[in-house]
């Protein structure tokens, strides 16, 4: 490894011992380092130096001919090759190169599953692999890995996990808040322990319900993580009785409303993330509802590109990508709408929800198309705000 290019060294001759001043501890341990200038030198130190570590060295002030180590830059942390999965196998809708870096954007609990991005520069690839051994990564984690070819099914070898560097606060209200809400769970979890029938009812009634027109309860909820303010959604009532219990959504809001206020380009993906119920007596999940403008072809104003992601127990995880496009006559508005399925749905199925979609949006006097597709979103603003990179921003045919 080189030194840091900011590191001031002079010509040195081979062989050169950087030797410790006198003042320090005696050393233990001889490494040896590689110079800019392509010679080497060897460094004595009280500990062993991992492979690979960075030094900001200096010349010896009592000793012309011997160097000091002025800064150790130790290596990211990471995990030690012997932590490091089997091979894993690995779907994606197109193989991922043969070499890549990713980030974990989600993971899903229930079928021991991770999900990670690829970086390809100005876009992204999903790609879906089992937990690594067994254990969660946390979201934003970096991983680099090996696709192995020819293999049936499709396999890579993990070389490195990395875990995240501090996240800013929109990046840390995804991570935290994207795979499960801890708060909610819990709230209805000491409600029921108390045995308080009428806070459970509440609380449940408050969190939008996909089998119960989920539309009031999810404004409700949109207005509360924008303001921060809990009683936009919950009485006075029950944020009490969640107080007695030693539970208070406030901090979770206030994290919404730094993600839904986030501002860090023109083009930057806002949203919030909002708790649903899929039925009556499910724990709450999590969904994720983004937005961000983006210019229209010439001549047309300005769109709107949104992405809603839901887990559903029998139609998977499913993601609706929409490109609302108004006009300056405000009549032919358009709507396009492609919704992105896990697995292939019946032909059936789709057909009769396609009809249902294209119905109501001509009732709305909105022009546009609706169609399925068994294939992953082009945009993932998760991984977007997680990295800080922002992708190309395709139209949706």
């Amino acid at each position: 490894p080189q030194l840091p290019t900011n590191s001031a060294l002079i010509p040195t001759p081979p062989n050169l011992t950087a030797q410790q001043p006198a003042n320090t501890q005696i050393p233990t341990t001889t490494s040896q380092l590689s110079l800019p200038n392509g010679q080497s030198a060897l460094i004595q130190s009280a500990t062993p130096l991992p492979q690979g570590t960075l030094l900001s060295v200096t010349q010896a002030a009592n000793n012309p001919a011997s160097l000091v180590a002025t800064r150790i830059i130790p290596l990211p942390q990471s995990t030690p090759q012997t932590q490091l999965p089997q091979p894993l196998t690995f779907s994606s809708n197109t193989p991922p190169p043969l070499q890549f870096n990713a980030t974990v954007t989600a993971q899903n609990t229930a079928t021991q599953t991770t999900t990670l991005s690829v970086n390809l520069g100005r876009s992204a690839q999903q790609i879906t692999i089992p937990t690594p051994l067994n254990t969660p990564l946390t979201i934003g984690t970096q991983v680099s890995a090996a696709r192995i070819e020819n293999t049936s099914p499709p396999t890579l070898q993990i070389v490195n996990i990395t875990p995240p560097a501090p996240l800013q606060p929109a990046a840390q209200t995804v991570a935290s808040l994207n795979n499960q809400w801890p708060t909610f769970t819990q709230a209805l979890n000491l409600l029921q322990v108390a045995d308080n029938t009428l806070g459970q009812d509440a609380l449940r009634s408050s969190i939008p319900n996909l089998s119960n027109n989920p539309l009031i309860q999810l404004l409700s909820f949109a207005e509360a993580a924008k303001t921060a303010n809990t009683n936009k959604f919950l009485s006075d009532d029950l944020i009490n009785t969640l107080r007695t219990l030693g539970i208070d959504l406030t901090p979770d809001l206030q994290n919404l409303q730094t993600l839904a206020n986030r501002n860090e380009g023109p083009d930057s993906w806002r949203g919030f993330i909002f708790p649903y119920l899929e039925n009556e007596q499910d724990n709450p999940q999590q969904g994720g509802f983004y937005y961000r403008q983006q210019e229209g072809e010439e001549g047309e104003d300005v769109q709107t590109r949104f992405l809603v992601n839901l887990q559903l127990k029998e139609l998977g995880t499913i993601h609706l990508d929409g490109l609302y496009q108004p006009q300056s006559d405000n009549v032919t508005n358009s709507l396009n709408l492609r919704l992105h399925t896990q697995t292939p749905w019946p032909d059936d199925f789709k057909q009769q929800l396609s009809a249902f979609v294209t119905q109501t949006m001509e009732n709305m006097s909105l022009t546009g198309n609706f169609t399925i597709t068994a294939t992953p979103p082009t945009q993932n603003p998760t991984q977007e705000i997680l990295t800080g990179v922002t992708s190309a921003k395709p139209q949706l045919a």
